[in-house]
């Protein structure tokens, strides 16, 4: 088959399709991507022909507009700011893409709007990719949305009325955004695009881990759910090979001090473009708890920057793949995000999260629930909720061996390429 993908975000958004891609090449299929130029380097590391489109867009950009950081409005001023106003990019790049490349489907984000603007009048069908159980709205399944209390479970009635009013606020803010687009579009207008129109494809995947959230009966039609996606594969870029070995000299060096366990800390982009002194709380969890503590990712705070380097007992690795530190690790501070709660899992160590926004306070309740976590308040970070939060997990063993159980039942998944079976299954045109 020749399979058509586009999606649109942070990594955390593009990657997963991706993934798809990978595998869908990998069984014999031509896969294209259409992508942000930005994030043309994700698509040739994982060897999938791609295409870039519209304006060149990054992270950095949220450290602009501290409305998408809100844990209360967060994802709704993002969808309404950020991604529905790229259909009107998506959509007429995609339609010329159609045509010329003749795909048998086009696969795409959920939140990657304009697409069946493009894929219906020639009939090609869609794929929908879900990252996470929050994208699928669930009474069987609650999740955890704010400003909703994180409780062991909801009253039906609650989560029945909260559906409604989830959906109709999710509407008001996407409608008014993409119809402006269809009107810039030359196209009439329409409404209920996120839940409607999005998910009425020939497959709705969602692509996380039945053992994290199973199926449930009022899963959008044509679901399925195949998986974490897999292990990147290919070696370490020379940055992250060195900062391999600096992680081996700082082992060392916790060795050398009586064996003193290594906690990652791994808190986003979030956290790093709303100032939070990653390094700050890690030291504090080294002094408190008694561990070393390693930094991935953007730092934040001032003057901290993301480089790699050595601040009393913690080490800052920088941006270095989370695959090859984590399972060095005994526990891993994170914020939520989807892709590090699935790195962190196929990596068997038990997680204190600290949600900001997003997806996030859903995982976090998810991994609590399953006993792999504890959850961390944004307001606990400074009043020694988090410390205290890495000290129970390292301490208890329970979270252990609960987390390395739970990784051996994702040993064989793999995400992309069982997504990639049910599109051959759906659509056809099956692979080798």
């Amino acid at each position: 088959m020749r399979l058509l993908f586009t999606a649109f975000g942070s990594p955390g958004d593009v990657i997963p399709v991706l993934a798809i891609a990978e595998a869908a090449v990998r069984r014999g299929h031509e896969c294209l991507a259409l992508l942000n130029p930005a994030d043309e380097h994700l698509a040739a590391s994982r060897g999938v022909s791609c295409r870039a489109y519209g304006t060149r867009w990054t992270t950095a950009a949220i450290g602009e507009h501290p409305a998408w950081l809100d844990a209360k409005r967060g994802s709704l001023s993002m969808l309404r700011e950020l991604m529905a106003p790229r259909a009107s990019e998506l959509a007429p790049a995609l339609r010329e893409a159609v045509a010329w490349f003749e795909p048998k489907a086009v696969v795409h984000h959920q939140a990657s709007f304009g697409v069946a603007w493009a894929t219906e009048p020639s009939g090609v069908p869609r794929v929908t990719v879900s990252v996470a159980p929050a994208a699928w709205p669930s009474v069987s399944d609650p999740n955890l949305y704010p400003p909703m209390p994180d409780l062991d479970s909801y009253p039906s009635w609650t989560i029945r009325l909260g559906s409604v009013f989830g959906r109709r606020a999710v509407n008001r803010a996407v409608d008014p955004a993409l119809n402006a687009a269809r009107r810039e579009l030359g196209m009439p207008p329409s409404r209920r695009f996120m839940f409607d129109e999005q998910m009425n494809a020939a497959l709705n995947i969602g692509m996380w881990s039945p053992g994290y959230r199973g199926p449930t009966e009022d899963d959008p039609a044509n679901a399925v759910i195949t998986g974490f996606p897999g292990v990147v594969r290919g070696g370490l870029t020379a940055d992250a090979e060195a900062g391999r070995r600096d992680l081996e000299r700082f082992e060392a060096w916790a060795a050398e001090r009586g064996e003193r366990p290594i906690v990652a800390m791994s808190l986003g982009t979030t956290a790093a473009y709303a100032g939070l002194d990653q390094a700050g709380l890690g030291a504090e969890i080294a002094e408190r708890v008694g561990v070393g503590v390693v930094v991935l990712g953007g730092i934040g705070g001032e003057g901290e920057g993301g480089g790699r380097g050595v601040r009393g007992e913690v080490l800052r690795l920088g941006f270095v793949p989370h695959g090859a530190v984590l399972p060095r690790c005994a526990a891993v501070v994170h914020h939520g995000g989807i892709g590090t709660v699935a790195q962190t899992l196929r990596a068997g160590k038990p997680a204190v999260v600290a949600p900001f926004t997003h997806d996030q306070p859903d995982n976090a309740r998810r991994l609590r629930l399953l006993g792999l976590g504890v959850p961390v308040g944004r307001r606990e970070l400074r009043k020694g909720g988090l410390w205290r939060a890495v000290e129970r997990v390292v301490s208890d063993g329970g979270f252990g061996s609960r987390a390395a159980a739970f990784a051996e039942r994702l040993c064989e998944e793999d995400g992309g390429a069982a997504a990639t079976v049910a599109i051959e299954e759906r659509i056809g045109g099956g692979g080798d």
